[in-house]
């Protein structure tokens, strides 16, 4: 190597932070091995759960404390604005309702029913799944489960 080629390449590891050889051809693949992984970061971070329920700012009454516990109605009346909010995010129907038994009677849990479009396996439902697993599975002191919108009780 002449002096001047080692001089550039010392210029280069100057201006561009790396080794010696990091001015070479070893640096390209270097390089391109790093933005892979940054690129594999991100793409797994956007792939983790996120509290939905946090996020969508009608749904923060989920977080609420009261002095007296809301009877169902009152937290059915409640949760009717974070059922809208995550229907539009979604772009699926979102029902928040109490379950009724087969005979018709209504049982204190509540139901979040997804539309019949709503995949069983999307990010939207992983959300909700961990925002519910976050809250023990209650929802303004209620028990409540996700179903899809055309799933019935045998």
């Amino acid at each position: 190597m002449s002096t001047r080629t080692i001089f550039s390449s010392l210029i280069l590891t100057l201006i561009l932070g790396g080794s010696a050889r990091g001015a070479g051809l070893e640096g390209v693949k270097a390089d391109a091995g790093v933005s892979f992984g940054a690129e594999l970061g991100a793409a797994l971070d956007a792939m983790k759960p996120k509290d939905i329920l946090a996020e969508v700012k009608p749904c923060r009454i989920v977080d609420a404390r009261f002095f007296m516990a809301p009877t169902l109605e009152q937290a059915l009346g409640m949760l009717a604005p974070c059922a809208s909010a995550l229907g539009a995010k979604a772009g699926v129907s979102v029902r928040i309702e109490n379950q009724t038994t087969p005979a018709g009677e209504a049982v204190p849990i509540l139901e979040v029913r997804l539309g019949a479009g709503a995949l069983a396996a999307s990010s939207f439902r992983g959300d909700l799944e961990y925002s519910l697993r976050a809250r023990r599975f209650l929802l303004l002191g209620f028990p409540v489960r996700v179903l899809r919108g055309d799933w019935k009780p045998l």
